[in-house]
């Protein structure tokens, strides 16, 4: 071998150190970024998340962002690319509703021809994609001031929200309650107030709440409460008929109810001899069958709501008591005398009976008198002496005194007699 000459070893010993000054020139235009921090979740949607982070102000900054649905360190995948992002922001689609991920970011500078990165990834945080909508709300439960609600499972989600008229003019939707689980019960209600429920699924990942878009709702039309008691002074005989047995009888409506229970007894029985289901709202009355007419009754009424296929009922009002309007047997003029002695038949349990007199058959009744008996001598009506050859009109109600109420029969009957000359 020849030996190099002294140029040439010389012209060698030169391309060695510009190659080295180059090296040297390229390491100082790169500059090494340092770790991301700040990195937190900003939004979601059923199908993407968006995250973002504290922006570096090293020169020609770019990111990795990496993704895993384990958090497992060999389980990210690269979502950025080849050329990564130059924003500190990232969005990422196409992932599955109600999720957890893990996001990692790392920083590198790049000039197009070579990258120097970070000494270390960001810390890795979960993050989560919002779940889908609620649906299948339906009621399970009731107290008088109380709503027990239950919905569909939705898959991932966190937890519930449940809100009032959502979508009312109000500036902000009033938050009732937040559960855990697929049930809620809403407390310290008023039942003569109007409510729509809404039910949203959330998914929450340190503070970030991503809220599904969708939801069901329970409209107020549709909630029941236990029903307060029905009042026992409202019910009244509207009308009763003797011969068939029957009485009729109403009351005041209870409001947000399906039905009412009514049962009837004699005066003084426990035993009912009339029970009878009203299966709408709207029927506050009932033509109670086997009404001994000879015979007080006594009779409540309770209403009831359907909760989920089930009666749930209200407690019963106290008793009220009903009868039928004694029958006039007779009325009958006293000898030749301007007086007439009206008989009627008894009604067991009375305390005593009053009788109404008029001139005519549709108006102008006053009260000629109250006994205990069943009969009763009436020779005027007011201060007006009865007369001869004249038509009178004449009805009796039956009285019952129970402590400090008094009941009374109804009066849809009335019966005329004429004093003779």
């Amino acid at each position: 071998m020849k030996k190099m000459s002294k140029a040439l070893l010389g012209l060698c010993a030169l391309l060695v150190a510009m190659v080295a000054m180059s090296v040297v020139a390229f390491a100082d235009d790169l500059q090494k970024p340092g770790t991301v921090t700040g990195l937190k979740q900003v939004d979601a949607s059923t199908s993407s998340i968006e995250v973002e982070w504290t922006a570096d102000i090293t020169p020609d900054c770019r990111y990795e962002v990496w993704l895993s649905t384990t958090g497992a360190a060999n389980s990210f995948v690269k979502k950025t690319g080849d050329y990564g992002t130059t924003t500190p922001d990232y969005y990422i689609s196409g992932l599955s509703a109600g999720a957890t991920y893990y996001v990692k970011v790392i920083a590198y500078t790049y000039d197009y021809t070579d990258s120097l990165y970070a000494d270390n990834y960001s810390v890795t945080i979960p993050v989560v994609t919002a779940p889908n909508g609620t649906d299948n709300i339906k009621q399970t439960g009731a107290t008088k001031n109380s709503v027990t609600l239950k919905w569909d499972k939705v898959a991932g989600a966190t937890g519930y929200y449940i809100y009032d008229d959502y979508f009312s003019s109000a500036d902000t939707p009033k938050l009732l309650a937040t559960t855990k689980t697929n049930s809620v019960t809403i407390k310290n209600l008023n039942s003569k107030n109007e409510y729509n429920f809404y039910v949203y699924a959330y998914t929450q990942a340190g503070n970030f709440i991503a809220m599904s878009s969708s939801y069901d709702y329970f409209y107020n039309s549709n909630i029941r409460f236990i029903p307060g008691k029905v009042n026992a002074k409202s019910i009244k005989v509207t009308n009763s008929y003797s011969t068939l047995k029957k009485v009729y009888f109403e009351w005041d409506e209870v409001s947000k109810v399906d039905g009412y229970e009514v049962q009837v007894n004699v005066h003084n029985k426990s035993k009912s001899v009339f029970k009878k289901t009203l299966t709408s709202s709207y029927s506050t009355y009932v033509d109670a069958k086997n009404i001994a007419y000879t015979k007080w009754h006594k009779a409540k009424v309770r209403a009831y709501v359907n909760i989920n296929g089930v009666k749930k009922y209200g407690a019963w009002s106290s008793f009220a008591y009903i009868a039928h309007q004694p029958d006039v047997i007779s009325a009958k003029q006293v000898g030749s005398k301007k007086q007439v002695k009206v008989k009627w038949d008894t009604i067991s349990g009375s305390t005593n009976y009053t009788v109404y007199m008029s001139t005519k058959k549709n108006s102008g009744y006053k009260k000629v008198g109250t006994t205990k008996k069943t009969t009763l001598t009436v020779s005027k009506i007011g201060k007006t002496k009865l007369k001869k050859n004249k038509t009178y009109y004449v009805y009796v109600v039956a009285n019952k005194k129970v402590g400090k109420t008094t009941y009374s029969s109804p009066a849809n009957w009335t019966w005329s007699f004429k004093l003779k000359k």
